[in-house]
């Protein structure tokens, strides 16, 4: 699985209904999400476009809409570059 397919699933998941995400549990979906933001962040501020132009475009749409946390949960900081 790369990076397109990680956040495309990811924003999937979080576009689900509420009654079908409670379904699913705590997938840690938005833990993921704020670790992947921060990883396409840098590599972006280094040049580098680490996802095609067509997930980029939703990806950057879902942080814009709020949908994408900007920070992951503590226990996952200490994980973090």
């Amino acid at each position: 699985m790369n990076k397109d397919s990680a956040v495309e699933a990811l924003l999937l998941v979080n576009r689900l209904p509420p009654p079908t995400r409670d379904v699913l549990g705590d997938c840690g979906t938005d833990e993921a999400l704020a670790v992947l933001a921060r990883l396409i962040s840098s590599e972006s501020r280094a040049g580098r476009m680490s996802l095609s132009p067509g997930v980029a475009g939703r990806f950057f749409e879902a942080v814009v809409a709020g949908e994408v946390p900007t920070s992951p949960s503590t226990s996952d900081r200490a994980s973090v570059p």
